[in-house]
């Protein structure tokens, strides 16, 4: 199976952008965004088949690159300060991460400045 590739990655705490190359798995796979605590655990996620449910990484062609949008609902926990987004994407049926290369979690990290209201 192939992994996701370390992508450019645009985005603020309403959204994010996700490339990923298409052809990376037969089996449905669902992409993650995550916005991680700085003491650990998740703020807010949005998991889901990539664009919204309707193109599943099965109907895929090899070298495709896919924009998927996430958005990301904000919570009480979420001030101002800097936080990070952990994206990557996992087979459904298992759970397992797809690699990223240079990642040992399966997942692309960063860094964002949320600015206060």
């Amino acid at each position: 199976m192939q992994g996701i590739a370390k992508s450019q990655v645009v985005g603020s705490i309403g959204g994010m952008w996700l490339h990923a190359p298409g052809g990376c798995s037969p089996a449905c796979v669902t992409a993650i965004v995550h916005v991680l605590a700085p003491e650990g655990g998740t703020l807010t996620q949005h998991d889901g088949v990539p664009a919204g449910g309707s193109y599943p990484t099965t109907l895929w062609v090899p070298g495709e690159v896919v924009a998927d949008l996430h958005l990301l609902e904000p919570t009480p926990d979420l001030t101002a300060g800097e936080y990070e987004f952990e994206i990557g994407m996992y087979v459904l049926e298992t759970g397992q991460r797809l690699p990223v290369p240079g990642s040992p979690d399966g997942a692309i990290h960063v860094l964002f400045q949320l600015p206060p209201e």
